[in-house]
């Protein structure tokens, strides 16, 4: 039950769109080879600031800031990890 991490962060420092808080994009995601739409995906672009996409559940959050946000992610991703890695012993 392999999974994959794909992190892309972009900054352009002058725009200040709400959409792109600290003038950041993101887009982070974690999915599993053998079915890609189990997935959690962070993202935020044009028209829909920072939100998560957990499976088909999509959940906008407050940005604090860039490292609490990965923060975020990484908690996610270490939760779900130590049940693939529980599960492969089972």
């Amino acid at each position: 039950m392999n999974r994959v991490i794909r992190m892309r962060l972009w900054q352009y420092p002058h725009v200040k769109a709400t959409e792109f808080p600290e003038g950041y994009q993101l887009s982070w995601i974690v999915f599993k080879l053998i079915n890609k739409r189990e997935r959690v995906l962070f993202d935020n672009h044009v028209g829909k600031p920072p939100h998560y996409h957990d499976n088909e559940k999509e959940v906008f959050f407050t940005w604090k800031s860039l490292l609490e946000t990965e923060k975020c992610f990484s908690k996610w991703f270490i939760k779900n990890l130590v049940i693939l890695i529980m599960s492969s012993y089972e």
